[in-house]
């Protein structure tokens, strides 16, 4: 009876195990060389287009096998800014080479490479999707699985935009008129001249007499330095300057400026942006 009873455990063990090897498997089948590829992020922060810099964008193949090589094709979609198709000159096409150990990634993901010389002239934020098309006998993604198939990218202009800005000064916690500066470039890298950093109106308003419009110009040097940051040089006895930060990727001042021209020390604060 014990002899019977084993026979009837193995047999019944033996049905689980075939029945769980046909299984499909919604990752893999019989084929090693199946499976599906995928980004390994949906987004890219926020680069600047530097010169003579790269930025790489990892997919992530997840195949068993790569003895045959592997093709995967991508398109550049424009959201805003310049168009990427116009700028870069990818091919669209990825091509991971086969490798003796059948491994798909070998030291580390394949990589969609961008060239930030190609868009180093850029005086606009350009923002663009990366979409996977297709991958041979791969799949894209796996639906509802959260594995993004589009990968979106952001890229800040390395060159700082000249021309008409638009500030709102603020002083003793109060906003004060709006006002329109000019911003020039120097002979120097990294230094602008600016016509006006606290605007027209600001000393007309705080002493009330309308005769000081336009009268006192908070004029200067603007320099940014390497991590965005800004200092500003005054050039009138009163302007003894300030500090701040400059955003690329929206064109944007943000500073503080102390002054000499009032006997109350107060500074003023300011968010300039291009037109």
């Amino acid at each position: 009876m014990k002899y019977i009873s084993k026979i009837l455990i193995i047999f019944t063990l033996s049905i689980f195990i075939v029945g769980c090897n046909n299984d499909s498997d919604p990752r893999f089948d019989a084929n090693l060389e199946s499976g599906w590829v995928q980004f390994v992020t949906g987004s890219t922060l926020e680069v600047i287009a530097e010169p003579n810099t790269t930025l790489e964008v990892p997919v992530e193949i997840n195949v068993p096998l790569n003895q045959s090589g592997l093709t995967i094709n991508y398109n550049l979609v424009s959201i805003s800014g310049t168009d990427p198709n116009t700028v870069f000159d990818n091919s669209g096409i990825l091509d991971v080479p086969a490798n003796t150990a059948g491994i798909a990634i070998v030291g580390g993901h394949p990589s969609i490479i961008f060239d930030l010389n190609q868009v180093s002239s850029i005086t606009d934020t350009m923002v663009f999707d990366v979409v996977l098309t297709s991958s041979g006998n791969l799949d894209l993604g796996i639906e509802g699985s959260g594995r993004p198939i589009i990968h979106r990218i952001s890229i800040c202009p390395s060159i700082i935009k000249t021309g008409n800005y638009n500030g709102v000064p603020t002083a003793f916690g109060a906003d004060f008129t709006p006002f329109t500066t000019v911003i020039t470039a120097t002979e120097n890298p990294n230094e602008f001249l600016i016509d006006d950093a606290w605007g027209e109106f600001l000393v007309a308003e705080l002493t009330g007499n309308p005769g000081y419009i336009g009268v006192f110009p908070y004029s200067g040097t603007i320099i940014i330095n390497d991590d965005n940051s800004i200092d500003i040089v005054g050039s009138s006895f009163f302007t003894s300057g300030g500090t701040g930060n400059y955003d690329p990727c929206t064109n944007t001042f943000t500073y503080n400026l102390t002054q000499e021209l009032f006997s109350n020390p107060f500074t003023t604060d300011v968010v300039l942006v291009a037109e």
